[in-house]
């Protein structure tokens, strides 16, 4: 669990149960007026944690916690509602928290793009992430947020980086983040939440056989002692092995309901406990009804949650035919129906447990698996929701491989490829970079035409660059050799940026600059294209960094000239930012702050951020002492940018510069208390 100890002060595990008493009390005493179930929870002693129930306050989401489920909670969302029905809603919820004109214009595409309404604009994660972190403190500036995040051990990897940016960035808010996931989220990401200092991880050990016990006997007083002790030994701490033998009596009709707890309804037989937790539940989907257990196995193979229109699709049968069996497995405590009105997945069923439905799912046969999987995918398919790319793509994998090999394992490789590269492409576009780079490697493993597999390569690249910079250099390269065994010239020269790229940021810029000299002088044919003015504003880039001022400058000159006819708007500012460095480097300085200048007022104009930091990163370094008022402007305009794009290293530059320059003007307290923030925020490197 992490929560925000900084904001509420919290010392120690034991007084978890008193922060939530203070964040409902807050919130019910807020202008939000959300009332919410309180989360029972209990501390037996030693410390340990038993929880029942969960809290359910300004946001909260089930299985597979989304960024985009909470959005469209807060704003009334259904899952259901199409982009008529959708977009105004966003629009009222919008209208009522975002106040200023400007940052409401620069919010809403990026909202209205995570929803799936519009494009997402083409920009850097920092900016977007900023953008929904901003919606966020918004509202939190007018009551308590509290963003509950449960199962996050589904999560992708951008959800996950988007709660670590949430809690650095928006320390100052009241907003708590509760996170709950199983130990496999550190296995994926070990060092989750270790670099947000205001995070405080609670793991819950299993069960001592003392509490153990104590917890049977509460919820069924007078259970046999012989059955108690087998229970106790075989649970091995593990709370839910206890609820599903309850749950197993209940099936049996051995337990009767009373005042919040279970009675014996009469002796109690010899128990037959099973060996483990998967066996016991295996046993419970046995004992029920043939068409019920199969209708369970069809709806495993949804995920952990589903709609009824998907079941029947899966399933063959009508769907007024499916209200009794779902009705009947709700009742064996099998499965859960979602009721909230306030969720967009009201009406919507999930396992209990994923272990139930894990267990579900393990037992269909293999024919039988690819059946039900192509019947999910057809079924996705017809929603036409690009959002739904990874599922679809999950289902023609799963099929694929319940199938034979030939043919029609062959076109559903295809398929798959197909449905993977769209969900990678809309990962990349979220930002959700490692997630892409999953997809495409998966894609990858499906594909076997070359032209295909140089694309994915290249694609994978470009994501690699944020998510894994060893597997972004080792498909960039694998891209080049592919596009040149092909002769495609383009391709060629496109891998061949990115593998220099790449090289660079490994400190390895000779090897980068020999890999693009010798593309650039391959691509000679081509030298009119989009590409080779790219190609040249990143070798210009690698000269300027090593010292070759007058070679980048030249470089520099080329990608401009070539630019302009394609209206390159990036390559053109990313040529006069290299340009403008080497000119400083030489000593030009009037030249170089000239070049920046002009390249500031594009990048504002285009709006174009990633830029727009780094000259003014830059012409710092030729404003100097001389101007110390125009240094101190330029500085907050980047420290205002930095803020909004995210990024904590030229934050950290601009609070850095504006306290030089206050200091050699005189003001030696200024911007201090900014710095000692930062550091205590951690994240970034102390400043010396």
């Amino acid at each position: 669990w992490l929560f925000r100890r900084d904001l509420f002060g919290i010392a120690d595990i034991r007084k978890l149960g008193d922060l939530y008493q203070t964040v409902l009390a807050n919130i019910l005493a807020s202008p939000l007026k959300v009332l919410a179930p309180l989360l029972c929870a209990h501390v037996a002693p030693g410390g340990s944690l038993v929880l029942a129930g969960i809290l359910a306050l300004a946001f909260v989401v089930g299985v597979i916690a989304s960024l985009v489920e909470m959005v469209r909670r807060r704003a009334g969302i259904a899952e259901a509602d199409d982009n008529a029905t959708a977009r105004p809603k966003l629009m009222a919820m919008l209208d009522e928290f975002i106040t200023d004109a400007d940052e409401r214009r620069w919010i809403e595409p990026r909202i209205a793009g995570l929803l799936g309404l519009e494009e997402l604009p083409s920009e850097g994660r920092e900016e977007l992430f900023s953008a929904w972190r901003t919606l966020f403190e918004r509202i939190a500036a007018r009551a308590p947020a509290v963003l509950v995040f449960t199962d996050l051990q589904w999560a992708d990897q951008g959800m996950l980086d988007f709660i670590e940016d949430l809690l650095r960035w928006a320390r100052t808010s009241p907003i708590l983040v509760v996170a709950q996931a199983r130990p496999e989220l550190l296995e994926r990401r070990p060092d989750f939440g270790s670099s947000v200092r205001s995070a405080t991880r609670i793991t819950l050990e299993p069960l001592s056989d003392g509490e153990m016990r104590g917890l049977l006997e509460g919820l069924v007083p007078g259970l046999p002692s012989p059955a108690l002790k087998q229970i106790v030994e075989r649970a091995e701490g593990i709370p839910l092995y206890a609820v599903e033998t309850v749950r197993m009596l209940l099936d049996r009709e051995q337990l009767v309901a009373e005042e919040g707890r279970y009675r014996l309804s009469g002796e109690l037989p010899s128990l037959g406990v099973a060996e483990t937790l998967h066996a016991l539940i295996a046993s419970r989907l046995d004992a029920n009804r043939p068409e019920d257990r199969a209708l369970l196995q069809d709806a495993s193979v949804l995920g952990q949650s589903f709609t009824i229109e998907a079941l029947a699709a899966v399933s063959g049968a009508e769907p007024s035919a499916l209200a009794d069996p779902l009705e009947r497995l709700v009742l064996r405590q099998l499965l859960i129906v979602e009721v909230d009105p306030r969720s967009p997945d009201r009406g919507q069923y999930q396992f209990v447990q994923a272990v139930v439905r894990e267990v579900a799912y393990a037992s269909l046969a293999k024919a039988d698996r690819r059946a039900k999987h192509l019947a999910a995918a057809r079924y996705l398919e017809g929603l036409g929701d690009e959002e739904t790319a990874g599922v679809l793509a999950s289902h023609y994998l799963l099929a694929r491989e319940a199938s034979r090999p030939g043919a029609e394992a062959d076109a559903l490789a295809a398929q798959a490829r197909i449905t993977l590269q769209a969900a990678a492409e809309r990962a990349a576009t979220l930002h959700s970079h490692r997630q892409a780079l999953g997809y495409y490697e998966q894609a990858l493993g499906v594909t076997s035409d070359p032209a295909d597999q140089a694309l994915l390569h290249l694609r994978a690249s470009e994501s690699g660059e944020i998510a894994d910079r060893d597997a972004a250099l080792g498909h960039a390269a694998a891209a080049h050799e592919l596009y040149r065994s092909l002769d495609d010239a383009l391709g060629a020269l496109r891998a061949a940026t990115w593998l220099g790229r790449h090289q660079t940021s490994g400190r390895s810029e000779s090897q980068a600059i020999a890999t693009l000299e010798a593309a650039i002088a391959d691509a000679a044919s081509i030298a009119d294209s989009a590409e080779y003015a790219a190609a040249l504003a990143e070798l210009s880039r690698i000269y300027m960094l090593i010292g070759r001022s007058a070679d980048a400058v030249t470089t520099a000159d080329r990608a401009l000239d070539l630019s302009a006819p394609h209206h390159l708007a990036l390559p053109i500012l990313e040529a006069l930012i290299n340009k403008g460095s080497a000119l400083m480097q030489m000593g030009r300085a009037v030249e170089s702050e000239a070049v920046f200048r002009g390249a500031i007022a594009v990048a504002d104009r285009q709006g174009l951020i990633s830029p727009a930091l780094r000259a003014r990163n830059n012409i710092l370094l030729v404003l100097g002492d001389e101007d110390l008022a125009e240094a101190a402007a330029v500085a907050r305009d980047g420290l205002e940018l930095s803020v909004r794009y995210g990024s904590a290293a030229l934050t950290q530059y601009f609070v850095a510069s504006l306290a030089t320059i206050s200091l050699n003007a005189g003001d030696w307290g200024a911007w201090f208390d900014e710095i000692e923030a930062m550091e205590e925020a951690g994240g970034v490197g102390r400043f010396m």
